[in-house]
């Protein structure tokens, strides 16, 4: 009778046991519970200096409710949280349920342009088994994403010198490329285009190559000038990269008011030039003079 007895005890502890546990098939199938349904980084591109928006859905996958979600944006080198805030909590998410989170970040107006690689980790604690079981287990997950720091090249042209006034058919033009934006450019050509004010008797198109941020280079065009007064532009075709290998091409114009040789400082004033008559007519008369009175001195001497 004490056996039955302590073996309907026993079975009657196991059977207990087992209502208190049971297996978590949603383990099995999703591995983990949190998931990021949706990032978005806003702007796509954030530029040295510039700030930005990193926001997470995070969905609960599991058949039971999470607790005491933390998440924290670990941040590379050359990006920072904004005002320090680099942890979100949720008190709970429940099963299949959606919880948008965001953080505020900055580029250091140093940083190279370049994908950064973040993390977000998520802590949180999951509950299993029977509804009256306090059970819970802790758990943590790791996602990793990319955010690019990247501005736009800007270019602007503008001319540098000229040799094309009023009066020349054929005159020289220098041109300067100024990138003035944060990005470099690499691969850089420049091509001018043909209008019916000029011809271009030089090579029209030239490579540049590199063109870094706060940088310049000039170009010489020599042109067969057809018209004679006014306004003449310059259409150049631009072709480079960015430092992202990403293509880019435009039209940019740099124009000129066509000017007098006088107005330029290439043609010499009237006064400069009689006085310069003057001057080599005045050596010329001398040294004439002075090979007469040579020559007047001989003969008087024979």
């Amino acid at each position: 009778m004490k056996k039955v007895l302590v073996v309907g005890i026993f079975l009657l502890i196991i059977s207990s046991i087992s209502a208190l546990y049971v297996p978590d098939t949603n383990i099995q199938e999703f591995g983990h519970f949190i998931r990021i349904q949706e990032i978005n980084i806003t702007p796509k591109e954030i530029s040295p200096g510039e700030e930005g928006i990193i926001s997470f859905k995070l969905i609960n996958n599991g058949e039971e409710n999470v607790e005491d979600v933390i998440s924290r944006l670990i941040l590379p080198a050359g990006l920072e949280s904004f005002n320090d805030v680099d942890i979100v909590k949720i008190s709970k998410i429940k099963s299949l349920e959606t919880q948008e989170i965001k953080f505020k970040i900055i580029a250091s107006p140093t940083t190279p342009e370049g994908i950064y690689r973040t993390n977000l980790s998520v802590s949180y604690t999951s509950y299993f088994g029977a509804n009256f079981a306090n059970i819970g287990e802790s758990q943590s997950d790791s996602f990793s994403f990319g955010v690019v720091v990247k501005s736009s090249p800007q270019i602007f042209v503008q001319i540098e010198d000229s040799k094309i006034y009023k009066g020349n058919d054929n005159g020289e033009v220098t041109i300067k490329f100024v990138n003035n934006g944060i990005a470099d450019v690499k691969f850089l050509t420049i091509e001018l285009e043909d209008t019916e004010d000029y011809d271009i008797i030089s090579n029209s198109k030239e490579y540049i190559g590199d063109l870094d941020s706060d940088d310049f280079e000039s170009i010489d065009f020599r042109l067969k000038m057809y018209k004679k007064r006014g306004e003449i532009s310059f259409p150049l075709k631009i072709d480079y990269k960015d430092s992202m290998n990403n293509n880019y091409n435009d039209i940019l114009t740099a124009s000129m008011e066509l000017r007098s040789a006088k107005e330029l400082g290439v043609e010499k004033s009237n006064t400069t030039t009689y006085f310069l008559i003057v001057v080599v007519l005045g050596i010329v008369g001398w040294f004439g003079w002075k090979k007469y009175k040579k020559k007047k001195k001989k003969k008087n001497s024979s």
